[in-house]
């Protein structure tokens, strides 16, 4: 499979998520769908659309950006408390589109499930369909980088070791007390654990890096104590401060 990083955009879509108290004041679980779209269309979508099918309500996926070809992007939905796994069955219509008003794609059954879906150029598409479903998920890295130390974080490059030659440069640009968040996504077939080498490069030349990191979800802070040591921040939960 081909080897390729995107910059991702990441959208949480909330329907409705509501915590309610069971007798034993515990709280109740959502309904969480994790879907990945893959742009296989060989050209920028500019119309990204889902409809919830019962309500009516569209939500724009794209928030006024394109969708680059090959791309990868990430949606998350919460079910409403009490919706039945009948209730989500082909609840929402997927309409994407590359702005040609002559060439709108529509899948009109997607369910509430986790799943990769490839959206498909015209001469790959089997008959009417414009998806192809995969439920082999890309492995997805999730990491807040707190920059704690004396020191503007000018960019982070991160490169899967089983591909060495393919690094993916990240420009956060982080002034010291602040943090953001980066994404990293390899094949499913590969090996998540200590998959990558991170490094971290500050505006006054200072380089550190991290040669085993793995597929996680992690907050990653750097201190002037932490930068010169072989492990250059420290690890923590993803919603650290």
């Amino acid at each position: 499979m081909k080897k390729w990083i995107a910059q991702f955009l990441s959208i949480a879509l909330l329907f409705t998520c509501t915590a309610v108290l069971a007798e034993q004041a515990e709280e109740a679980v959502p309904q969480v769908a994790h879907y990945q779209f893959h742009n296989l269309t060989g050209d920028t979508i500019t119309v990204f659309t889902l409809t919830d099918n019962k309500t009516g309500e569209v939500e724009d996926l794209l928030s006024g950006e394109g969708f680059l070809a090959d791309e990868l992007m990430y949606l998350t939905l919460y079910a409403e408390e009490g919706e039945t796994k009948e209730d989500l069955e082909h609840r929402y219509t997927l309409t994407f589109s590359n702005g040609d008003e002559n060439a709108v794609y529509e899948f009109k059954t997607l369910s509430f499930e986790d799943v990769l879906i490839d959206l498909l150029s015209a001469d790959a598409m089997t008959g009417a369909t414009p998806i192809k479903f995969n439920f082999k998920m890309y492995q997805v890295g999730s990491y807040k980088i707190i920059n704690n130390t004396d020191k503007v974080l000018e960019s982070v490059a991160i490169t899967e070791n089983a591909d060495p030659d393919t690094t993916t440069i990240l420009a956060p640009v982080l002034g010291p007390g602040t943090f953001g968040f980066v994404e990293y996504a390899i094949d499913p077939e590969s090996e998540p654990s200590h998959a990558l080498t991170i490094e971290f490069t500050f505006a006054d030349g200072t380089k550190c890096s991290f040669g085993t990191l793995s597929i996680e979800e992690a907050s990653l802070t750097l201190a002037p104590d932490t930068i010169t040591g072989a492990t250059p921040f420290k690890f923590g939960p993803i919603d650290a401060e």
